[in-house]
């Protein structure tokens, strides 16, 4: 029930944010059978503010399956619509962490990622499977733009702050397969297969800033990898010294 729900970061009258693990599904479709966050979420508030029947839950943004980090739910039916209009009209500020392969190419230090792209492969009910790269102009391209500074390096790998000015699907991980450096453990998008069992990718929603939806004030949600995420990323030594000296989401580097 609600005491499934991973760890909470932020909670009031109108929003829950939550720690979302790798491999579990933000909300449906699932598989058959299957939890997704939004619904242990929903259990949560039922059981802990014993509510009858059925339990609003707004989901005003994603991320995917093997992605890791902040998710943010709206408790309330106003939240969600100020929520998903500040996601719609790029008001909220989100920092992901980016830890790619650099065996073939190497990425510039910091810079720009502007690509064209549109969602493909999407069977009813079972999400999208593939972004693939367009043209401007071209059926269902939308513009793709990024910022991203390279903060440490070891064993042909890299680690990346990344600050995603739009959202689309599977954008980060895209971006960076096309440019010959696909996020570790991401095999849809060309990385180096490795164990099966390791459900998540290079890939942690470390930071997310918003308005409040009835409060006039800025709400910033950090937070940090968990111990679980090096280990997954199979990395040596090198990625949890830069993790360490990280600092803050915020801060220009």
């Amino acid at each position: 029930m609600g005491r499934n729900l991973p760890p909470i970061l932020l909670e009031d009258n109108h929003l829950l944010a939550v720690n979302k693990p790798a491999g579990l599904a933000t909300a449906p479709p699932a598989e058959p059978g299957e939890m997704t966050l939004a619904e242990m979420a929903k259990d949560y508030l039922k059981e802990v503010y014993q509510k009858p029947g059925n339990v609003y839950l707004g989901v005003v943004h994603r991320l995917d399956r093997p992605t890791s980090g902040v998710v943010l739910f709206a408790r309330t039916s106003k939240a969600a619509a100020r929520l998903s209009e500040q996601f719609q009209d790029k008001s909220t500020r989100k920092v992901y962490l980016a830890c790619f392969e650099e065996t073939g190419k190497r990425l510039a230090d910091s810079g720009e990622m502007l690509d064209w792209m549109r969602a493909e492969g999407a069977a009813e009910g079972k999400g999208v499977r593939h972004a693939e790269r367009a043209t401007p102009g071209s059926p269902g391209a939308k513009e793709a733009r990024l910022s991203f500074q390279v903060v440490a390096r070891g064993d042909g790998k890299g680690l990346a702050v990344v600050r995603p000015s739009t959202g689309r699907t599977h954008q980060i991980r895209a971006q960076f397969a096309w440019r010959g450096c696909p996020l570790l453990l991401d095999e849809r998008y060309g990385a180096t297969p490795l164990a099966k069992s390791r459900l998540g990718i290079g890939l942690h929603a470390w930071g997310l800033g918003f308005g409040h939806p009835t409060r006039e004030e800025w709400v910033s949600i950090v937070c940090p990898p968990d111990p679980e995420w090096q280990e997954r990323l199979g990395t040596t030594a090198w990625l949890g010294q830069a993790l360490n000296q990280l600092g803050d989401p915020w801060q220009e580097r």
